[in-house]
């Protein structure tokens, strides 16, 4: 204790009796306290543009949510995706698909008065050859499809009629399935008279029993 009074006597002492320590003491005291000054407009400066760039943001959240064509446009996207998958066929497998819709073909074929002697399905990727082996052609590369879709082809060889044909294709254009004639050949050389279409669609894969 007494070590410690001296040692607060000795610095009273020298306080006073040195203007220069006084002097420094006092610019010590100063610099810390402008520093002190410099960070805090500093951190208000800082908190002052949060605040504003927080406001700009919640504006303009605001205004978007004030914009109703956005929701308006929202709906016109799912409108127009239920009216696409209502031109597609919907099955769990792309196989279900196929078979159905080379029914469909038949179906339009023999209602618009052709005597269809053949029917198949095709693979889009497969090699298509002439029935009587005369020929081979290649099918044009099938569509890139996003992931859940799949295309499929019908086929069918039918006794040819001008009137019969012209109206299948007629059926087809106006058909409320998505389709395209992707190869037709006419056959004149033999007795009758023979047509084989070839038709593309795609197929949206979906699981279990919903559309």
């Amino acid at each position: 204790m007494n070590s410690l009074q001296a040692m607060m006597r000795d610095l009273a002492s020298q306080w006073r009796a040195s203007p220069r320590l006084r002097v420094a003491v006092f610019v010590a005291i100063l610099v810390a306290w402008l520093h002190a000054v410099d960070q805090g407009v500093n951190w208000i400066d800082g908190q002052r543009k949060s605040a504003a760039e927080l406001k700009d943001r919640l504006e303009a959240q605001r205004k978007l949510a004030r914009q109703s064509g956005w929701v308006q446009r929202r709906a016109d996207v799912v409108q127009a995706r239920q009216a696409l998958h209502a031109l597609l066929w919907s099955e769990p497998e792309r196989g279900i698909a196929e078979a159905a819709m080379q029914d469909w073909l038949v179906g339009l074929a023999s209602r618009a008065g052709l005597k269809v002697r053949e029917s198949a399905t095709v693979r889009p990727d497969a090699v298509l050859g002439d029935p009587a082996g005369r020929a081979a052609e290649t099918p044009a590369a099938p569509p890139v499809l996003p992931a859940g879709y799949a295309p499929m082809r019908a086929r069918i060889v039918a006794e040819f009629t001008p009137l019969a044909a012209s109206v299948l294709l007629a059926e087809l254009a106006q058909s409320e399935r998505a389709s395209r004639v992707e190869r037709m050949k006419i056959s004149t050389l033999t007795t009758p008279a023979t047509i084989e279409l070839e038709v593309s669609s795609v197929v949206r894969l979906v699981k279990g029993e919903g559309q």
